[in-house]
């Protein structure tokens, strides 16, 4: 298979700017590749955890990656992802991602297998609302440095705090 100049531009830095518009679907595929060979929280200790649990997989210059664990019934309030852009992959069980897009209120159910790109200014909220654990892969480009939570007021979203990364989870600032 031949490789264009593109491609391995991408596959070596997917965040650069002059080429943002084709880093959806190489985000997306490392995304779908790592879930396709992510083993479930509960396949791998036995037990199904009790709040939500992360792990840093894949950390390189361009993008890093994250398997996280979400008992039934957990959330993620509605946040950012300080500028990067990425995707992630059901696993295993199905979560829910809500957004405000174009002014509308938007909810979709993502599945085992199946995978959701975001860009650097997308806000959302991810829920599990389901009765089973799920796990899902993340990955960020470039690498996942801080969130932004939020808070709903007045029918606008506000800027409550931003978390920043400590290179293994978040301290919040």
């Amino acid at each position: 298979m031949v490789m264009t100049d593109v491609a391995v531009d991408l596959a070596v830095e997917p965040s650069r700017s002059d080429r943002s518009d084709r880093s959806e679907p190489l985000v997306t595929a490392i995304a779908e590749g790592l879930a396709a060979v992510a083993v479930p929280w509960e396949s791998a200790t036995g037990e199904s955890p009790d709040e939500r649990r992360y792990e840093l997989i894949v950390s390189t210059d361009a993008y890093d990656a994250w398997l996280i664990h979400w008992p039934a019934g957990s959330a993620l309030p509605a946040h950012d992802h300080g500028g990067s852009a990425g995707a992630f992959a059901v696993v295993s069980g199905s979560l829910e991602e809500r957004s405000v897009i174009g002014g509308l209120d938007m909810t979709r159910r993502v599945g085992s297998g199946e995978s959701v790109f975001f860009r650097a200014d997308h806000v959302h909220a991810v829920i599990n609302p389901d009765e089973a654990t799920a796990t899902s892969v993340h990955v960020y480009t470039p690498p996942l440095r801080s969130m932004g939570f939020y808070r709903a007021e007045g029918g606008a979203l506000l800027l409550d705090r931003v978390d920043v990364l400590d290179g293994v989870g978040l301290l919040q600032t």
